[in-house]
């Protein structure tokens, strides 16, 4: 073989080598994208998905662990805000002066999601929530009276619901008052 054979031949495997990679590149390229295609955000006017038992109330920073009693809404910046008592997301709105755009509750009878505005509280202290507040949410007015009578509760309107924890309202904050 002479020499301008193996030039020939050297620059014959480097140009197949080239194309080898740019293909590679491609193909990693197109990979990644199909990746983040499947990675699709939730749309902000539909309930977040909550990793019960994961993820952390954003008021009291408790574990969200029981779907009958969490709550979250949707600010107008797009973030979704998790809690896990309604009372928690009701003292957090007030807190921080927070109008949500999109807010909502379970259903304490059947655990599924339903926006605030459509929703019937229920106070009573005979109700065990996350943080105390014994506020618990139906979808029905006539289910959530029965129960109420059943527990010797009330129906309260949304925004009454912080005034019945106001009690707990330093533990609900976490934190604590210490006598000087």
């Amino acid at each position: 073989m002479d020499f301008n054979s193996l030039i020939r031949c050297l620059f014959s495997i480097q140009n197949k080598m080239r194309r080898l990679i740019l293909r590679l590149h491609i193909l990693c390229i197109l990979a990644f994208a199909l990746i983040l295609s499947g990675c699709s955000h939730r749309p902000m006017n539909e309930p977040p998905r909550i990793r019960y038992g994961k993820e952390l109330c954003r008021q009291c920073q408790m574990v969200i662990s029981d779907e009958r009693f969490a709550a979250a809404f949707s600010d107008q910046e797009s973030e979704f805000f998790k809690f896990d008592d309604i009372g928690c997301m009701r003292l957090y709105q007030e807190k921080n002066k927070v109008i949500p755009k999109y807010a909502w509750v379970h259903d304490y009878e059947n655990q599924a999601w339903m926006e605030v505005s459509k929703s019937v509280f229920v106070r009573s202290i005979q109700i065990m929530t996350p943080m105390g507040s014994g506020v618990i949410a139906f979808s029905n007015r006539l289910n959530a009276e029965q129960f109420a009578n059943k527990q010797g509760g009330q129906i309260v309107a949304w925004d009454e619901v912080p005034n019945f924890f106001q009690n707990n309202i330093d533990l609900i904050k976490g934190e604590t008052n210490e006598a000087n």
